[in-house]
């Protein structure tokens, strides 16, 4: 039967959803409202094996009374997702908060039977595990009917469908001087063809679904004609978890042509000294070699190098973010360079760094007048702890056994 398959299904996309906040590396914007897509398209397919299969009244109780409001995110996030990778910006404005509205009015809506008693709860359940579902003596929303869910949902995410794919075909033409054409964008190409393809399968399904709920007014007899497609779409959506994990380029967005406008920029180093960063014209970006080449990739690194020399390898809140703001390489694409090509995250890459110039210090005789937690501190480290095991990784030695083993040679 269905009611196994689509529990499954439902379990692997929430778990998946929650792996993709947690181990985020790529465009971590983006995949944000990806996750969000993932997780509330799966509470969605739980709450339809409630309302189709389960038995258990407490269950059909919490699931009808809670989880339908959150259909109507699903339609906006796959939008901002959609038009976040394709602008390479995933920044809201104030009017994005209006793709919300239908959201919010059906969580209102939602409110009285969510805060009324057990019993009444229990009492709808009731009414939904019966064959007949159409028992107008219950309401789950005092603002969308059971009929006007029936009608909005479908013209809902259909109007997010026609959106996304109008948003790929505008962008298609907009990024067409910018995008190089390599491996990632082919690969980020067909993903976005195949995500809103099954956001659009589903529409689809869903207008068949509510049309044979109006026409099968047994929920037996509606199954017979429904069961086939729900399933197939369960499966598509499967599919599509399953791209996802078995490439994780699709993490890391659209390959774009950048240009560095950073100028001239003056860092301060702990002792005072100014450090002045001049991006010449050999340092602009414009290669119309593969993404992360061996061209771009030494555009990278010389950018890194710059910025090796100046105090931000120092500063306690030096991160990836800062590294992206002052190179003008975007994060995803530094996730990507120290993740896949130096194969190290950016934190342990940094305590290197530091480290080094720790050693540098040491044989410069800064241990001489100083304490070991003013070296630290003036590498950029706040914990002590991590500053023996950064040490410790690089040279095998504490920072106390590094030091006599230098003051017996």
């Amino acid at each position: 039967m269905l009611n196994s398959p689509l529990v499954f299904i439902c379990i692997i996309g929430i778990v998946f959803s929650v792996m993709l906040l947690i181990f985020n590396d790529g465009y971590k914007s983006a995949n944000r409202f990806l996750a969000g897509v993932s997780f509330f398209w799966s509470l969605y397919y739980l709450n339809i094996y409630a309302y189709f299969f389960e038995k258990s009244l407490p269950i059909i109780a919490v699931s009808i009374t809670v989880i339908p409001s959150f259909f109507y995110l699903i339609g906006p996030l796959s939008f901002f997702y959609v038009r976040g990778i394709l602008k390479d910006n995933t920044r809201l404005s104030r009017l994005d908060s209006l793709h919300f509205m239908l959201f919010f009015l059906s969580l209102a809506g939602a409110l009285p039977v969510m805060f009324s008693s057990w019993d009444n709860k229990l009492q709808i359940a009731e009414n939904i595990r019966s064959n007949n579902w159409f028992d107008s003596t219950y309401q789950v929303n005092a603002i969308f009917s059971q009929h006007h869910n029936r009608i909005i949902r479908p013209i809902q995410l259909m109007l997010y469908v026609l959106l996304n794919w109008r948003t790929m075909y505008q962008y298609r033409f907009k990024l067409k001087q910018r995008i190089l054409y390599t491996r990632q964008y082919k690969i980020i190409r067909n993903w976005l063809v195949m995500f809103c393809t099954i956001i659009s399968w589903g529409v689809i399904v869903l207008i068949f679904s509510f049309y044979n709920m109006m026409v099968y007014q047994n929920k037996e007899v509606y199954l017979e004609h429904t069961y086939i497609h729900l399933l197939l779409i369960s499966c598509s959506y499967l599919f599509l978890n399953l791209v996802l994990l078995f490439t994780p380029q699709i993490m890391y967005g659209l390959p774009l042509e950048r240009t560095i406008t950073s100028d001239n920029l003056k860092l301060e180093e702990n002792d005072g000294v100014n450090v002045s960063l001049t991006y010449t014209k050999s340092d602009v970006f414009n290669t119309a070699a593969a993404l992360y080449s061996a061209d771009y990739i030494d555009i990278i690194e010389k950018s890194i190098e710059k910025i090796e020399v100046a105090a931000l390898l120092t500063s306690p809140k030096f991160d990836i973010e800062q590294l992206s703001d002052i190179s003008d390489i975007p994060v995803h694409h530094l996730s990507y360079y120290f993740n896949t090509i130096l194969g190290v995250i950016f934190v342990d890459w940094r305590n290197t760094q530091r480290i080094e110039i720790a050693i540098k210090l040491i044989n410069a005789g800064k241990l001489d007048h100083h304490t070991f937690d003013g070296l630290m501190r003036q590498c950029g480290f706040t914990s002590y702890s991590t500053f023996i095991r950064a040490f410790k990784k690089s040279t095998g030695k504490t920072p106390s056994e590094f030091y006599k083993s230098m003051v017996t040679d």
